[in-house]
């Protein structure tokens, strides 16, 4: 970094902290004044001083970066416990036939009624060439001719199906604290 890259860096951090002290940071410390009384520190004064930071979330999804030793990540900290299966899951899962079942959704942020039908032809030529499993495939749109061992669902209970499995991979499971296969 050049000398003239550095000023620019210190000043532009300089205007960032202070904008955001003055905008933002001065409301919230009004706002715990006016309940716990004037003598509330203001809010910069107590992050300088904080010596631990809570952070939810998982480090292994987070993005590589060096961390102090007074961070510690707390992922799924704000998870709810899931209700109980419905009867009609329930019934689903455990009269599966084969040896287990798989879920596979892309989630409600990969539009897969957009998804070509190629692809989703793929995906269920993946999941025949394991008969021994019954797939569950969450997709929107055109549906291509399935196997017996897949079956189409447009909706899935996530958080209950995830707190019932008992051998999951999902991003999502880490939040159970069921093992990871």
């Amino acid at each position: 970094m050049t000398l003239p890259q550095r000023i620019r860096n210190f000043i532009q951090t300089r205007v960032f902290t202070s904008a955001v002290e003055y905008f933002f940071l001065s409301s919230y410390t009004e706002f715990f004044r006016a309940k716990y009384g004037d003598d509330f520190p203001s809010i910069p004064d107590l992050m300088r001083e904080t010596q631990l930071y809570f952070i939810n979330a998982d480090p292994f999804f987070e993005y590589a970066r060096p961390t102090q030793h007074n961070i510690i990540y707390m992922g799924g900290i704000t998870m709810e416990k899931p209700e109980p299966m419905n009867e009609e899951w329930t019934k689903l899962l455990e009269n599966a036939p084969g040896e287990g079942i798989v879920v596979f959704s892309l989630g409600s942020v990969a539009r897969t009624e957009y998804m070509p039908m190629e692809k989703k032809e793929a995906l269920v030529k993946a999941f025949a060439k394991f008969p021994q499993f019954t797939f569950f495939f969450r997709i929107d749109g055109d549906v291509p001719t399935l196997p017996k061992n897949v079956r189409h669902i447009g909706w899935m209970p996530q958080k209950e199906l995830l707190g019932w499995c008992q051998f999951c991979f999902t991003t999502d499971q880490l939040n159970f604290s069921y093992p990871v296969a």
